[in-house]
């Protein structure tokens, strides 16, 4: 199996972990075991891993962002299975999914991720689709004023926080290359 594709199934599986593990405060631990399966694998796959790790730490601390402003503008919420963190930040399993995202950037997602105009439109629809799929999984995730409207306002945030994650992540590495030269 190439590398490519096993990034592939890491990511929908650790998905599916992390949605699923919202439906019970029991099962919280799917998330992390999914995310640190991805997220190492990843990690001990890559050619790169300076740049897949910075990926990982950018979009874990920035695409986060997008979900507090649709917490905080009622557009999304979640059920009391999946109870935020500090009451103020995205349940544990929507801030490791960030982290997993972030594995396919220079994996199964490098062709998007190579031209941004398509990364962003990509994340305009995906980004929403996969709310509103984990909706269908797990009861008491909501979209506010409706869900075409939430969904639609879903997929703006992204549209927004992917280019910040991707820009973030290019000037990281060039304060670590420009740190190495000096």
């Amino acid at each position: 199996m190439s590398l490519t594709i096993a990034n592939f199934v890491l990511f929908y599986a650790a998905w599916f972990a992390c949605v699923l593990s919202m439906s019970s405060p029991e099962r919280w631990w799917w998330s992390v075991l999914g995310a640190l399966a991805a997220v190492g694998f990843q990690v001990a796959v890559s050619r790169d891993r300076r740049r897949d790790l910075t990926a990982i730490a950018c979009a874990t601390l920035l695409g986060p962002l997008a979900d507090v402003v649709l917490l905080y503008t009622g557009i999304l919420s979640f059920p009391p299975s999946a109870p935020l963190i500090l009451g103020t930040l995205p349940p544990l399993q929507m801030i490791l999914l960030w982290s997993v995202f972030a594995t396919t950037f220079f994996s199964s997602l490098h062709w998007l991720v190579s031209r941004p105009v398509w990364f962003v439109a990509g994340g305009a629809v995906g980004g929403p689709a996969a709310y509103y799929a984990g909706a269908q999984l797990v009861s008491g995730i909501r979209f506010l004023p409706g869900t075409r409207i939430g969904l639609f306002y879903i997929g703006i945030a992204w549209a927004v926080v992917l280019p910040i994650v991707l820009v973030a992540t290019t000037r990281c590495l060039s304060l670590y290359s420009r740190a190495e030269a000096a």
